[in-house]
């Protein structure tokens, strides 16, 4: 596994095509978040295995198990301290 954010090997990420590029991952979508996926998840500075505000009871989901145990070992980043993470 290559992939350096957990978005590019969720089932839930849908990459927007652009002319050229494999994968734009700047442009992709997220059913978690549908309004945008927050810079800090985006970029690995937040983690979505756990709960994080404004995604819809919807965390990262591996596209194959092969991904599933090679980001086991990737440590947890908490939200934000002052965001607040619905229950």
């Amino acid at each position: 596994m290559e992939a350096k954010s957990l978005c590019l090997v969720c089932a839930r990420f849908e990459p927007t095509p652009k002319p050229g590029v494999t994968c734009s991952f700047g442009r992709g979508r997220c059913a978690a978040f549908p309004a945008g996926i927050p810079a800090a998840i985006r970029y690995d500075l937040g983690d979505h295995r756990q709960p994080w505000p404004g995604d819809h009871g919807l965390r990262f989901v591996p596209e194959d198990p092969e991904d599933a145990a090679a980001v086991a070992d990737w440590p947890l980043v908490p939200p934000p301290a002052e965001a607040t993470v619905p229950g």
